[in-house]
């Protein structure tokens, strides 16, 4: 088990804060009027619109999890089947501590990459409030190769070096970076009227997601990712930032 308790999110991280006291990065658009309202000169130009006069979606929050300890890659019988390898004992009763260290926190639904062991972590969370886990494909860990290989460590480590290259058969890191900012989006549209997601996938790509936010997230930072690992995302309605977990600070500790 995970004695230090690496994803003590409620506490350490600042998941379930209303809002950052400063500024984010921000990625994205808005959604607002178009200037040319209805019985409007539609000759006169439009005066400068600023974030003021844009109207925001409701804030969506995520909170990001790294699935707990499964067993390692490559163990019988799950050698040839990396999506079925299960959590271990550990593993198990990190999901159950996570889904306790949860508990103060409102969800609106749960999701989760359909690899078990992802679905495994927040199945604990989902269940102590009757809500369903929503698998969702594209938040499946990067393929790295066609077929499990012994040298995968080195393989991972091109893929953050050259973020176009992938092995036959396998998923470039920017494209499976393009892959998981797509649910983002797809969760944003869902879920219009805002509230708190629980989102469960890998390793692999939370880095990358989190990476497509915060450009400093790199091989390092992935490998030193704990298991189960907490991030707290936030759209504001104009664009996604992260707002603390696992090796930031919270975000009002950054300005």
């Amino acid at each position: 088990m995970n004695d230090n308790r690496t994803w003590r999110a409620c506490r350490d991280y600042g998941v379930g804060a209303a809002g950052g006291t400063g500024e984010g990065r921000y990625v994205g658009g808005g959604v607002g009027r178009h200037p040319f309202a209805p019985g409007a000169n539609r000759w006169a130009l439009a005066p400068p619109r600023t974030l003021r006069d844009v109207q925001r979606l409701p804030t969506l929050e995520i909170v990001l999890v790294r699935h707990a300890e499964a067993v390692p890659i490559g163990t019988s019988p799950w050698a040839e089947r990396d999506d079925e390898r299960p959590l271990t004992e550990d593993g198990l009763r990190d999901a159950d501590e996570l889904a306790l260290e949860l508990d103060p926190y409102h969800f609106v639904a749960v999701y989760s990459s359909p690899y078990l062991r992802a679905v495994q972590t927040v199945t604990p969370t989902a269940r102590r409030r009757s809500l369903e886990v929503h698998e969702l494909a594209d938040l499946r860990e990067r393929r790295l190769a066609a077929t499990p290989r012994d040298d995968w460590a080195d393989l991972l480590a091109r893929g953050w070096v050259e973020p176009d290259w992938a092995a036959p058969g396998g998923e470039s890191g920017r494209e499976a970076q393009r892959r998981a900012m797509g649910v983002l989006d797809l969760l944003r549209a869902r879920h219009s009227a805002g509230g708190r997601l629980l989102v469960g996938s890998h390793g692999n790509l939370i880095s990358l997601i989190l990476q497509a936010l915060e450009p400093t997230v790199d091989h390092d930072f992935h490998l030193a990712m704990p298991m189960p690992a907490v991030f707290h995302l936030q759209h504001d309605g104009i664009g996604w930032r992260v707002m603390g977990g696992h090796g930031f600070a919270p975000i009002e500790k950054r300005n």
